[in-house]
């Protein structure tokens, strides 16, 4: 698995409060399929490249999120909430 993310919004998930939600995205397995996008509007969309980026976690419930996660075809995207890994 390639690890061509920005880490530092993985690493904030340490430092923030017990409920909030991180989104990283592994730019480098992204495809662009959109599901994302289509699952949680408000959360993702495609930039310029047609790769998945974050807009803000915090504006869709976790269940999106996670839908969201959990749809894409090539795993890309990882969720914490507070300190906790959520998915994969």
């Amino acid at each position: 698995m390639s690890l061509d993310m920005n880490w530092v919004e993985w690493d904030r998930a340490m430092e923030i409060g017990e409920d909030e939600v991180v989104i990283a995205i592994d730019r480098a397995e992204c495809i662009g399929s959109g599901q994302c996008v289509a699952v949680a509007p408000r959360a993702f969309r495609l930039d310029d490249v047609m790769k998945a980026v974050v807009i803000d976690p915090q504006a869709e419930p976790l269940e999106n999120i996670l839908e969201a996660a959990e749809i894409c075809p090539t795993r890309a995207i990882y969720v914490s909430q507070g300190r906790d890994v959520v998915f994969p």
